[in-house]
């Protein structure tokens, strides 16, 4: 600062930013010579002072290392003693080693007992000592598998070289019966074969080569072969993921109840020493096998979904397939604790096979295996010989377990529409019930020409219209949820007993929509559970009289269903004698044709005379 003051005050204007420039620079020149002279004397003293540290370090350990030598060599002072007490008390005999000869045991040294051979026991001392581990088995794990929940349920084996668990509190025990189960790991009754999944982290050919010359060995312990047989089933090394497995198959005998035991053998190499020993129980029983779900699905009408019934569940609704139905799909689900179960090929028979015949389609008609919770499928497929019905029983063979059975009836048509009910009102079945007209609208050709009878309805003469309502399904059950097939129904008619008297139009039909009621043609209709037709007639009297009327409503695959009604007409008058008009929707048509046509008429004939009128101009001043 008292620099610039100087310059500010001897040094003109002209020149006095030009020497502060200068100065300036040499400011900056002179710092940056300062600051490298530090740094570089900064790592001159550093490097020395590290130096001098590594230096005493070293002399530190060459000073520690001579002296352990020289102790090794010359052996260590004795420790002061007591008087009275012995100098080598409560230490170990020293021995000598010379120019690398063998160590020698020192003089008046107490002599130590032989170690019992393949006892693993040296000197005094009792502890075990731990057996060299072979390098494939200390590479080795191994785990039992089983399906279920979409994933595989698992219980460790052998890991780190050892056997894990219950798997090696087991290896202790013997084939007695009355061993506990808690000893040993369990295999239970709804299980019918165990796999053993092994990986390894040595080279895959020689667990391949170990396999192949000795394959691995399965023994049932004791008495256990009087209440079952196994095997080892399969066993397959994948080259390419490190990993083997071996699968146990058990084939307990029918009605058994017993716990075996079992033993595993697998070697893994040419050394005595890597065979791994796995031993387990299984327990074997007959009987009813209640962790297998057993039935039959159908579709659901709203979502398409598939909606199962088991067999037995519907104690007091028999299953029975309609007419329009090919086949039907039987399930079988296994559940929990259940993982694996064999069944055989499914058996199906008809009680009339004049009638339907009846085979087994799909995926499994040969059997298969049960897996965990997955729904294993097939179908029993029908050929309708003619009209009837008859019995369908299948079984399929899960042994030890009794077999899985059921019967239901296969329906080929000819038989009344038992789910369609017909009624007044919306929902009612007064007129059919079950499909079987009641007593009232009970009108059959046979009836027409015949005297009339005073038990069927009759409609008044001033009633021309008649609504019933068309009902499928069971009362009550959800449409969607029913395994109700669709029924077809054909074109209604109506037959008139006296055409001269009554006049009727055709049915107009519609049926239940979101926003109340929409029409749809008298042709063919499928009704599927739950729905409901509306059916309107429109009668006209020509003449006074009575005359029958019979509704005809043709369904597919059976019984056409009829039923009827009595139509009065007492109309007294020339009017009412003469032919009259009957609304119909081309009747409507020309009436609302010619209204128009007059209409346009009228307009273009007033616009001509509108036209010819002008008003006459004043042409008096």
């Amino acid at each position: 600062m008292l620099l610039v003051g100087m310059l500010h005050c001897t040094v003109p204007t002209s020149r006095r930013s030009s020497l502060l420039f200068s100065l300036w620079n040499h400011r900056i020149s002179l710092a940056r010579r300062t600051s490298r002279g530090y740094a570089r004397s900064f790592m001159m003293y550093s490097t020395r002072v590290w130096f001098l540290f590594l230096l005493a370090v070293s002399w530190l350990a060459l000073t520690s290392h001579a002296n352990t030598v020289g102790r090794q060599e010359d052996g260590a002072e004795p420790a002061e003693n007591t008087p009275g007490e012995d100098q080598n008390a409560g230490h170990a005999p020293q021995s000598s080693v010379t120019n690398g000869s063998e160590p020698q045991p020192e003089e008046n040294a107490p002599e130590q007992p032989p170690a019992s051979e393949g006892d693993g026991v040296t000197g005094n001392s009792t502890e075990s000592k731990t057996p060299e581990k072979s390098p494939v088995l200390s590479s080795l794990y191994i785990n039992t598998a089983k399906p279920g929940l979409g994933s595989r349920i698992t219980t460790k084996v052998f890991k780190d070289g050892a056997l894990s668990g219950l798997f090696n509190s087991c290896l202790t025990t013997t084939a007695d019966p009355s061993t506990p189960d808690t000893d040993c790991f369990l295999d239970d009754q709804y299980n019918d074969r165990l796999q053993f999944d092994i990986t390894y982290s040595v080279p895959a050919s020689e667990i391949e080569n170990a396999f192949k010359a000795t394959p691995p060995t399965l023994q049932l312990l004791g008495d256990s072969a009087d209440a079952s047989d196994a095997i080892v089933l399969s066993y397959a090394v994948a080259l390419q993921s490190s990993s083997a497995e071996v699968m146990v198959r058990y084939f307990c005998k029918k009605d058994a109840d017993a716990l075996i035991d079992l033993e595993l053998k697998i070697q893994f190499g040419a050394d005595p020493d890597s065979v791994v020993p796995i031993k387990w129980k299984k327990k074997c029983t007959g009987g009813v096998n209640t962790q297998l779900e057993f039935g039959y699905t159908t579709d659901n009408q709203k979502s398409g979904e598939k909606v199962r019934h088991p067999f037995g569940s519907d104690a007091d609704a028999p299953y029975v397939v309609p007419p329009s139905d090919v086949s039907t799909e039987v399930y079988a689900k296994l559940l929990q604790p259940g993982a694996q179960q064999e069944f055989l090929a499914p058996l199906v028979i008809s009680s009339d096979p004049s009638i339907v015949s009846v085979a087994v389609r799909g995926n499994h008609p040969n059997g298969g295996i049960f897996q965990g919770l997955d729904m294993t499928e097939f179908q029993v497929s029908y050929e309708c010989v003619t009209k009837g019905s008859s019995d369908v029983s299948v079984s399929v063979g899960i042994p030890p377990f009794q077999n899985l059975t059921s019967t239901w009836e296969k329906d080929c048509g000819g038989k009344i529409a038992s789910k369609l009910s017909v009624g007044s009102t919306e929902g009612a079945f007064d007129i059919v019930d079950m499909g079987k007209p009641t007593p009232k609208y009970m009108v059959a050709i046979e009836n027409i020409g015949t005297a009339h009878s005073e038990e069927h309805l009759h409609l008044p003469g001033n009633q021309s219209e008649w609504t019933i309502y068309l009902t499928y399904g069971t009362p009550g059950t959800d449409s969607g949820a029913s395994k109700d097939a669709a029924l077809h129904i054909g074109r209604i008619g109506v037959t008139v007993e006296h055409p001269g008297v009554i006049a009727a139009a055709s049915p107009r039909l519609s049926t239940r929509r979101k926003f109340g009621w929409g029409d749809v043609t008298n042709s063919e209709n499928s009704l599927n559970a739950g729905e409901k037709v509306k059916v309107s007639f429109h009668f006209v009297c020509r003449k006074v009289g009575e005359s029958r009327l019979l509704i005809t409503v043709p369904i597919l695959d059976y019984d056409t269903l009829e039923f009827g009604i009595a139509k009065e007409c007492d109309h007294v008058g020339s009017s009412h004698k003469a032919k009259q008009f009957v609304l119909t929707v081309g009747n409507v048509s020309w009436v609302t044709g010619v209204v128009v046509v007059l209409a346009v008429a009228y307009c273009v004939r007033k616009r001509r005379r509108d036209a010819g009128f002008q008003p006459v101009a004043n042409t008096e001043k």
